[in-house]
């Protein structure tokens, strides 16, 4: 039966440690080489600690960086709470960035060089140093479908979605702007420029931002993105997530939530009722309606912007 590894000392409290740390003074190669104690990255030792996740793997990177790297691409956008497509969510890899010298270098590591005149700024996310908003926007352009640029956007210029409300907006529009100005010469310049031209606030989910997009792609005016609404006697009616208020058009994407939570689906129903009884049409859109049948869904609401009296 092996031996069961002796005890650390007091000093050292569960975390993540460089070697040469001083509260690993004292504490032998044999003992930090020991099963219990994790190595996530060369020099670095997890104690008391896991790493299953991508949060756990940049608090344990962190301890071996240098003085203005941040975590960037892919991974700043996760810690930032950004929205992904699955493929990019995924990715197991920890994106590091560099002013200038040379990239970041480690197994598990994608290391990134920013020229200094480029820059970015950084912000502490969960106590790790993280590329802000607008400079990680312009680092996913090359990576993103067009649809996808212009999610991360709406996100960053409307603030991260809350079940009741949204956080402040991480940036504004000019920020975004500001960055792909610094950003110009580099790869994904053309998609940051289209991009910016289709940035939204006000948008609170990256399927809202897709439909939005495949209804102007279409040919169609571009729908308000949760646009108070109200009857003809001011009483506020709602928000619906995409509209035409002078048509009386609502365009209502529902996820999952709104088929599994009994409250919210009971809030929908009631929320409905209100606006046919003002007199607007509502067209509730699925996930299965937005991706796999996306003619069919222009059609619908070409023929509904046609009944009410636009002239196509």
């Amino acid at each position: 039966m092996p031996r069961r590894p002796h005890p650390l000392p007091s000093q050292v409290v569960p975390g993540f440690y460089r070697m040469g740390h001083p509260a690993l003074a004292g504490v032998g190669e044999r003992r930090l080489a020991a099963a219990d104690i994790g190595r996530p990255f060369h020099g670095v030792r997890a104690i008391g600690c896991g790493t299953r996740d991508l949060r756990e793997l940049c608090r344990a990177y962190s301890v071996r960086m240098r003085p203005g790297d941040a975590f960037s691409h892919q991974t700043a956008a996760v810690l930032l709470g950004l929205p992904l497509p699955n493929d990019l969510q995924a990715d197991a890899a920890v994106h590091v960035a560099r002013h200038g010298g040379s990239r970041p270098r480690a197994a598990g590591v994608v290391g990134h060089r920013v020229a200094a005149a480029v820059g970015f700024r950084t912000v502490s996310v969960a106590g790790v140093p993280v590329v802000d908003a607008a400079s990680t926007w312009c680092m996913l352009a090359p990576v993103l479908r067009r649809e996808d640029l212009v999610a991360v956007g709406d996100c960053i210029v409307s603030g991260l979605p809350l079940r009741h409300g949204r956080t402040r907006p991480l940036a504004d529009p000019p920020d975004l702007a500001a960055a792909s100005a610094r950003f110009a010469g580099g790869r994904g310049a053309r998609a940051r420029r289209d991009a910016l031209e289709l940035i939204r606030t006000g948008v609170d989910s990256r399927p809202e931002t897709h439909l939005r997009l495949l209804i102007v792609d279409a040919g169609l005016p571009e729908p308000a993105a949760n646009r108070r609404a109200y009857d003809a006697d001011g009483v506020y009616l709602g928000r619906p997530d995409l509209s035409y208020p002078e048509l009386k058009i609502s365009i209502e994407y529902e996820g999952s939530d709104h088929w599994n939570d009994p409250a919210v689906f009971a809030r929908d129903i009631e929320r409905y009722d209100r606006f046919r009884a003002a007199g607007w049409a509502i067209v509730r859109v699925s996930s299965e309606r937005l991706y796999r049948h996306p003619d069919a869904l222009v059609a619908r609401i070409r023929r509904e912007l046609a009944a009410r009296g636009h002239r196509l």
